[in-house]
């Protein structure tokens, strides 16, 4: 259905167009659905000047043009036209509109065909009424036709201003926002419950509130402190003073981008002013019913995520207090936080894979390879180490810990960085350069999408690079991983860069301690000495591969022969002996091609392959000597070849199989003999 022009269009010509109407019909005429702004925007300077009879013939223009333009042409442009009308003019083409189609003036909207009813609910949203133009649209729907359809996901966000709103940080007035009546002024406050009881819940959902009043600090400290609200919030910023610098200031100090905050305040001026020092913030009035709609959207579109970011915003706080008083340049305020980096790799990351892949979708600033992740793949992405070389990156300082906050991933067949992701909350850290540094052990010069952002020129040479070797890191590991914490593992796998692999499919997971670089157990340990420090639950399981190659001798400043391997072997068997240990040792098959062995390496003028050869056979001779303390998982024959990247490295789905054999050894070494 198509609305007709019944009022006879004026000839336009190239003489000086006179008035509105001429005006309005050569730009639609000139532009098409991108004149409908130019027209509107005339109508709205004749404002009352026009008359009736003129207006209603551009109201029928407008509509026609439209209408066409709906058909898939230039949906968007007529959107935004419409949705940007001014309210007063708005409300008079709906007007129009309902009186020539509805003539009972009775409002139906399923009297309205597609196009006029896109129309309609645009100008409705004018109006100031975007809340009923969605629901509007969300309704019809069902009983529209697929141009509705996607008309609504075309005209939604331009309608909704907190369309895809991704929120982290809520920012409050006081007065007459979270309580009505004015502080300072002495009045009778009285609480807006409900608000403040968002406020709190939303803690507990992972979007953290903050405070910017114009009052008296401790004053308004004393009464929220009497409310029990003083702890809902972090970054009080109250004071006398404008409040457009003090929130942009207030962002930068929490790491945050203007486009995840909220400001809520009764002051438009307040509202505007935010908006002009922090560009892409979004605002809302507290004395309008959209506030509370918009907060209880907020609560309810968060109800999944089940975290409270206060203490890490907290530390943030004291940081920006500590910096602001010290007036310290800022590579010595940096060099005096005692900055610490722990890095965790390769399977042992399968334990964070549901914050890895939220850090990963949640980032924006610091996600410098612009990576997005699908819902739950980050586990076997993890797990596929041999062409995922995975790092997770935990920071603390002197200000507190901040959990993992980072993770890069190096895809092993193009040396190329896929991921390189950082929170916020670590930004100007020097972090970047930290974990650039480790990637380049291994991967020297790794290539970045052409689509990366540009990483910051900042150094980390106040970074103190720390190892999960130390019991107070397993702990904390642990902790940001919902372990059990360490001391109660009955099961150890050393197994290396697997490790985490064979935890995960295990059936008592929830057990297992587990090894890989660099918190890990070598042989080599027992001519050091470091063994000491080992922690040995009553089982354990040692890959013998790990340590059948030089370098892991060479990191301990040794030089490996067939008989120190033998003399480490011998002494871990006596070590686990006294302990009443119980070891399971996986043998590497025997029958791979050579280059399977690095045959490129020999010990002793021996080749590779030979002494994998020797070793298997050494840790046979042990298992004989204590068959109540070793037994040995043979792997020769029972993997196929083109399922392994070498004799010690296998692909997933035989990690599964091998963790299952693992599970059953276990379960028959607990038993009471």
């Amino acid at each position: 259905m198509q609305l007709e022009i019944s009022t006879p269009v004026p000839a336009v010509d190239d003489a000086r167009l006179e008035t509105v109407v001429e005006r309005a019909f050569k730009a639609m005429a000139d532009e098409g659905a991108s004149g409908i702004a130019p027209a509107l925007a005339l109508m709205a300077d004749a404002g009352s000047t026009l008359d009736f009879n003129d207006a209603q013939t551009i109201f029928v223009q407008i509509f026609a043009v439209a209408t066409e333009g709906l058909d898939g042409w230039a949906s968007r442009t007529v959107y935004r036209a419409l949705v940007g009308c001014p309210p007063a003019l708005a409300a008079d083409m709906r007007r129009f509109l309902h009186a020539a189609l509805l003539p009972d003036g009775h409002y139906d909207p399923s009297a309205l065909p597609d196009t006029l009813l896109l129309c309609d609910l645009a100008l409705h949203a004018a109006e100031g009424a975007w809340r009923e133009a969605i629901a509007l649209l969300i309704s019809e729907a069902p009983q529209r036709s697929q141009m509705f359809h996607n008309g609504v996901e075309q005209l939604h966000p331009i309608i909704d201003p907190y369309f895809d709103f991704k929120p982290k940080l809520l920012i409050w007035d006081l007065d007459d926002t979270l309580w009505q009546g004015t502080l300072a002024e002495g009045d009778e406050l009285h609480l807006l419950t409900r608000r403040a009881e968002i406020a709190t819940a939303l803690n507990q959902h992972g979007i953290i509130s903050a405070i910017c009043s114009k009052n008296d600090f401790e004053t308004a400290k004393a009464k929220l402190e009497t409310l029990n609200l003083w702890d809902s919030f972090v970054f009080p910023r109250i004071a006398f003073a404008p409040k457009g610098a003090v929130i942009a200031n207030m962002i930068a100090d929490m790491q945050l981008r203007p486009q995840n905050v909220l400001f809520i305040d009764d002051n438009p001026h307040n509202l505007h002013e935010a908006a002009a020092f922090a560009p892409g913030i979004r605002t809302i009035d507290a004395r309008t019913p959209e506030c509370d709609a918009l907060l209880e959207r907020i609560l309810v579109d968060h109800q999944h995520v089940t975290r409270d970011r206060r203490d890490e915003y907290r530390i943030l706080q004291w940081k920006a207090e500590e910096r602001q008083a010290s007036a310290l340049a800022k590579e010595d305020f940096l060099q005096s936080s005692d900055v610490r980096v722990l890095i965790t790799q390769l399977t042992e990351n399968v334990q964070f894979a549901d914050r890895i892949e939220e850090l990963i979708n949640r980032s924006n600033q610091l996600n410098y390879t612009n990576s997005r992740v699908a819902a739950g793949s980050m586990t076997d992405f993890i797990l596929n180490f041999t062409r995922n070389f995975t790092y997770a990156v935990f920071v603390r300082d002197k200000y507190g810990d901040y959990g993992l906050v980072g993770f890069a991933s190096v895809d092993c067949t193009r040396t190329a960085v896929e991921h390189f992701v950082l929170s916020c909350r670590v930004m100007h850290m020097g972090v970047e350069a930290a974990m650039l540094d480790r990637i380049h052990l291994i991967f020297k010069v790794p290539k970045f999408p052409a689509e990366s952002k540009p990483l910051p020129l900042e150094s980390s040479k106040h970074i103190t690079l720390e190892t999960s070797e130390d019991p107070e890191n397993l702990e904390r590991i642990r902790k940001w991983a919902n372990e059990a914490p360490a001391r109660n593992a009955d099961l150890r796998i050393m197994f290396d860069c697997q490790s985490g692999a064979l935890q995960h499919y295990s059936r008592h997971r929830d057990t297992i301690d587990i090894d890989g670089y660099p918190r890990l157990f070598s042989l080599p340990m027992m001519e050091t000495g470091e063994y000491a420090r080992q922690h040995f639950p009553k089982h354990l399981v040692l890959a013998a591969t790990t340590d059948y190659h030089p370098w892991r001798w060479v990191l301990r400043k040794l030089r490996i022969s067939r008989e120190l391997y033998a003399r480490c072997a011998r002494a871990f068997s006596d070590h686990l002996a006294q302990g009443d240990h119980r070891l399971l040792v996986v043998l590497p098959p025997e029958d791979c091609p050579d280059h399977y062995y690095y045959g490129t390496e020999a010990i002793d003028g021996v080749s590779f392959a030979d002494n994998y050869l020797f070793f298997n056979e050494l840790w046979r001779t042990l298992a004989a000597e204590r068959p109540d303390q070793i037994q040995l998982l043979e792997l020769t024959g029972k993997f196929p070849h083109n399922e392994m990247t070498c004799a010690g490295h296998y692909f997933p789905q035989r990690l599964r199989e091998l963790s299952g054999w693992i599970d059953d050894w276990y379960a028959a070494a607990r038993e009471p003999s």
